[in-house]
């Protein structure tokens, strides 16, 4: 059954198809003149019927085509070798275009907005195979005909040339318009606007056409541009269609501009038929350009509705700013972000309310994607209509476009991450703060130690670091208790930070019951003296020891002094813990230092 149905499909394409080619012949009589023929409609309708049937229908279409070229044309007189020759080859030819052209799918599916499909079906089924088939048709008329044709070889050359290369300007265009991805495109609220716009058309090239100034018909291509221009492909195959008939019609009757040119009617033709193939070409680049313009503005309409879209849904902040950090555009999420009404943003800088502290990784992240770089980005803080920061992760990378006098533009994203970072900033306070006294632990300490040495080394100034342990504090908790031990701990802890009490000072918990301090930039008398401050501070608050001679808790501050050079290896902490122990040895409640840039020189000396 399956079988049957593709035969009887097939059947009834090539019996539709071969109908419409022998009306195609016959009308192409009525374009005959003086042994010439105008307008040869047969070749332009092959190569579009097999343009529109798929490959496998015609292994029984190009026969057909043959078979009914060659009984039209003896039906009208021609030999019957001279109708079988021309029926084959025309046939054959138009297999042979159709095979070319099949490769530019978009084309076929009635697009005109690729010139260079425009420019291979102009090569082929305009020039090449009209050629071809003029050719082949002149040797089987010179070897047909008993006597020299009237119209002359030339012209019997050129009109038959130009007459199949119209036939296809015309037809094939025309019969694209009908492959089903055109049709879909058809839009029916314009066919009162098209059908008067052909109407208007007709109506002007049956009055330029019958009269016989020359001037006048010059308005044809103009209106045949225009008509393109306005309904694409379609208009121009329905125009030239058009004209072609009214010019070559009144042509061959002897009348209009052309027939009063030329002297005979194969001249004459011949100089409509060339004015109606460079109209046609001329209308075909409007065309095309006209398409283009219409599917790069459907394109960008999506696009912005897209873009839209995705900009209004997204939490995220997009932005479009020059190469030099000045900004151009921002997302609707913009209005969220930084706490601004919608209808501000069009006139809003975002860029200056990038907190000051962060402007210098935003301008290198701007300068990098300016300097090549496929990408960059930084995290920094922008003021928001409260005059609080919000935290936002900025990524950049280089648009394809530029601005109108020719600046790059850069396109970017902001996330608000400030709940993701003060989360981080709180699980990193944990992680590094010593949760009974509320100081720096020893992770951070180290950290911070290694940083202090590292801009001592590089500014050369001296580093100073100490060591505080509570005196007989084994004894404190066993006669006390581990609770109190713990208050205890955490008010020496609030009393040694109150006594390094400069910014750049850091005091941290090291464990148990010692703590430590670094004080940059401080020389061992002036580290001295803090030690000192803290063994009073200490002292004076009367903290109860009943375990210690004193009556009340102390504390031993161990301090070491170095101008540091090269990396940290430990040795300022060793000499601290060496202090600690000396001021220990010495009867605790007491303060001492090693000034390690002192103690080098008088050890070298003494060895020499």
């Amino acid at each position: 059954m399956a079988v049957n149905a593709r035969w009887q499909l097939t059947l009834s394409t090539v019996l539709a198809w071969s109908a419409a080619l022998a009306l195609a012949l016959v009308a192409g009589f009525a374009f005959s003149g003086q042994g010439i023929v105008g307008l040869r409609l047969a070749p332009g309708l092959e190569i579009g019927a097999l343009l529109l049937t798929p490959r496998a229908r015609w292994r029984a279409l190009v026969p057909a085509f043959a078979l009914v070229h060659a009984v039209v044309m003896a039906r009208y007189g021609d030999a019957m070798p001279l109708a079988i020759g021309s029926g084959v080859s025309a046939a054959l030819l138009s297999l042979a275009a159709a095979h070319l052209l099949q490769r530019d799918g978009t084309w076929l599916e009635g697009r005109a907005d690729d010139l260079a499909a425009w420019a291979r079906f102009a090569v082929i089924a305009i020039v090449l195979v009209p050629a071809v088939d003029a050719l082949w048709g002149l040797f089987l008329v010179l070897t047909a005909a008993s006597a020299p044709p009237a119209a002359g070889a030339p012209a019997i050359f050129g009109a038959w040339w130009l007459g199949d290369a119209l036939g296809a300007a015309i037809l094939v265009p025309a019969l694209l318009r009908l492959a089903p991805a055109a049709l879909a495109r058809w839009r029916p609220d314009r066919a009162g606007e098209a059908l008067a716009a052909l109407a208007g058309f007709a109506a002007l090239a049956a009055a330029v056409a019958g009269q016989g100034a020359v001037l006048p018909v010059l308005v044809l291509p103009l209106a045949l541009i225009a008509l393109a221009f306005r309904h694409g492909s379609a208009g121009l195959a329905a125009g030239t269609a058009i004209a072609t008939l009214l010019v070559l019609g009144f042509t061959l009757a002897g009348r209009g501009p052309f027939a009063a040119m030329a002297v005979g009617a194969p001249a004459a033709v011949a100089l409509a038929q060339a004015f109606l193939l460079s109209a046609f070409a001329a209308a075909l680049v409007v065309a095309a350009l006209g398409d283009e313009r219409r599917r790069l503005q459907h394109r960008d309409a999506i696009a912005a509705e897209i873009y839209e879209l995705v900009a209004a849904q997204s939490g995220d902040m997009m932005f479009v700013i020059r190469s030099d950090g000045s900004g151009r555009f921002v997302s609707p999420a913009a209005a969220d972000l930084l706490g601004v009404p919608a209808a501000a943003l069009a006139g809003i800088d975002w860029c200056g309310r990038i907190h000051p502290n962060d402007k210098a990784g935003y301008e290198t992240a701007v300068a990098a994607i300016a300097a090549g770089e496929a990408s960059a980005g930084c995290i920094l803080r922008v003021r928001d209509a409260e005059g609080g920061h919000r935290w936002l992760d900025v990524r950049l990378k280089p648009s394809r476009t530029a601005a109108r006098d020719g600046t790059p533009l850069i396109v970017g994203t902001a996330r608000d991450i400030t709940l993701r970072w003060l989360r981080e900033q709180q699980l990193e306070a944990v992680a590094t703060t010593d949760a009974l006294t509320g100081l720096p632990n020893r992770h951070k300490f180290s950290e911070l130690r290694r940083a202090a040495w590292q801009h001592a080394a590089r500014t050369g100034q001296a580093l100073s670091l100490m060591i505080v342990d509570l005196d007989h504090f084994k004894a404190y908790n066993d006669t006390y208790g581990h609770a109190e031990g713990d208050r205890c701990l955490a008010a020496v802890a609030r009393l040694i930070d109150a006594t390094v009490a400069r910014t750049d000072d850091i005091c941290a918990r090291f464990g148990g019951e010692e703590f430590v301090a670094i004080l940059p930039d401080t020389p061992s008398d002036g580290a001295l003296r803090v030690g000192e401050r803290i063994c009073r501070a200490v002292r004076a608050a009367g903290l109860p020891n009943a375990a210690g001679p004193k009556g009340v808790v102390t504390v031993s501050v161990g301090i070491a002094t170095i101008v540091p050079v090269g990396d940290d290896a430990g040795v300022l902490f060793e000499a601290a813990d060496a202090a600690l122990y000396r001021a220990k040895a010495n009867g605790r409640d007491q303060a001492h230092v090693t000034d390690l840039d002192d103690v080098a020189p008088r050890r070298a000396a003494l060895a020499g």
